[in-house]
C-alpha cells in the first residue's frame, strides 16, 4: 500500500498513485478481467484436463508476475514505461489468469463431491482456501520484515522499499513447487470425465491416503 502511494516527500522515486486509482481504478479492471478471465476459460478450456490447465495457468502467472519485480525494482522506468499503464497491463493480465486457477478447482470440487454433502465440501473448499491465504499472508508479512521493508507513511522511506523486489521474487518462486505435486494430487481427468462412480457417498473414495494404505471403497 505505502509503496504505490506515498507522496513525493515519502518515496521520491515511487509511482504516488492517488486514492482513486489505487483503489477505483484498479478494482474495477480488475473486476473487468476476471469476469473475461471466466468467459475465457467457458470459451476455450473447460474441455482441458485438469493438469493441462494447472499446470499452465500457473506457469503462465508466474511469467506474468514477473512484472511485479520489475515494478518493484523500478525498472518500468528505466524502459520509460509509465507506472500506470504498466500496473494497469500486469494487473489486468494477472486477474484474468487467476480465474483460469480457479475455476478447474471449482469443477473438480464438485466432481467429487457426493450427492447429499454440497454444504460440506464447499465449506472444506473455503476452509482451505482461507487457511492458506492465512498461512501465506503470515509467512509473507514475516518476510518483508526480514527484509527490512516496513514502511509507516514517514518522511524519506526510500530504503524501506528496496528489497521489496525480492520479496515478490520469493512470492513467483514458492508456488512453483506445486506443479510437482500435480501429477500425484490432481486426477488425470478432463473437466468433463465424471469422477466419482455412480451411488458414490464417500467423499474420500480413491483418496491418495486409501490407496497408499490399500483401503478399497464400494459404491453404494
Amino acid at each position: 500500500f505505502y509503496f504505490y502511494t506515498d507522496t513525493p516527500e515519502q518515496y521520491p522515486d515511487g509511482p504516488h498513485f492517488s486514492m482513486t486509482f489505487y483503489t477505483s481504478v484498479l478494482g474495477i479492471v480488475s473486476a473487468v478481467c476476471s469476469m473475461t478471465g471466466i468467459y475465457s476459460y467457458q470459451r476455450f478450456m473447460q474441455h482441458w484436463s485438469y493438469r493441462k490447465l494447472l499446470s499452465v495457468s500457473n506457469v503462465v502467472f508466474a511469467v506474468l508476475s514477473i512484472s511485479d519485480v520489475i515494478f518493484f525494482a523500478r525498472l518500468n522506468k528505466k524502459f520509460g514505461i509509465p507506472d500506470h499503464a504498466f500496473v494497469l497491463g500486469a494487473s489486468a493480465l494477472e486477474m484474468l489468469v487467476r480465474q483460469w486457477m480457479w475455476m478447474p478447482g471449482i469443477v473438480l470440487n464438485a466432481q467429487l463431491c457426493p450427492k447429499g454433502m454440497e454444504a460440506i465440501m464447499y465449506a472444506l473448499l473455503a476452509g482451505c482456501y482461507n487457511l492458506g491465504d492465512t498461512i501465506a499472508t503470515n509467512t509473507g508479512a514475516y518476510l518483508l520484515e526480514t527484509l527490512g521493508c516496513t514502511p509507516s507513511g514517514g518522511v524519506n522511506e526510500t530504503a524501506m522499499f528496496e528489497n521489496l523486489w525480492i520479496a515478490s521474487f520469493v512470492s513467483i518462486l514458492l508456488p512453483l513447487f506445486t506443479l510437482l505435486l500435480i501429477p500425484v494430487l490432481i486426477p488425470d481427468s478432463l473437466q468433463s470425465d465424471r469422477l466419482l462412480p455412480e451411488g458414490a457417498r464417500d467423499a474420500t473414495m480413491g483418496s491418495l491416503w486409501k490407496r497408499w494404505t490399500g483401503q478399497v471403497d464400494q459404491p453404494v
